[in-house]
């Protein structure tokens, strides 16, 4: 083959991808890992807002749990929970309440991404275009996903205003 053929044979492999449809690659998308992600340590009791929900910090005396925070977070990313790969959570472990489900000082996982843009998506459908716009207005809030400590399972997450 000629430098001009194969030249051409080059070129017409390039070209398929457009010619198919596909002329953007579609990411793959991609799980969690350390770097993004911060290991913080809890040092006071957080109430996450009027979800009823109040962690508090892990007494130094208290075994570590089977599960990592490496681990929650890759399981996070993988599984219901909405776990952003791209952005970097803080992680760390805490005993949360919730006495009205059941959930009473139970050893967990926080991933926590504090400064997110929340979006309603709620529209009674009555609502007017005035009404829409301003409850689809996006709002800083925090979104907080809490995994058990001893399975990895999600057991909440929880979003709301800052």
């Amino acid at each position: 083959m000629t430098g001009l053929g194969r030249l051409v044979v080059v070129l017409i492999g390039c070209l398929l991808p457009t010619v198919a449809g596909a002329s953007t690659p579609v990411p793959k998308p991609r799980t969690p890992f350390a770097d993004s992600a911060r290991y913080v340590r809890l040092d006071a009791r957080l109430d996450l807002g009027d979800t009823g929900i109040s962690l508090l910090p892990v007494p130094a005396e208290l075994p570590a749990p089977p599960i990592s925070w490496l681990r929650a977070f890759q399981d996070c990313g993988t599984g219901t929970s909405p776990c952003h790969p791209l952005r970097t959570p803080d992680i760390y472990l805490a005993l949360a309440d919730k006495p009205d489900s059941g959930m009473v000082w139970r050893l967990v996982w926080v991933i926590d991404y504090q400064g997110s843009t929340c979006v309603p998506i709620g529209v009674p459908p009555t609502a007017d275009a005035a009404l829409v716009k301003r409850i689809r207005t996006p709002y800083r809030c925090r979104v907080v996903t809490l995994l058990d400590g001893n399975t990895g399972r999600t057991l909440w997450t929880v979003q709301y205003g800052q």
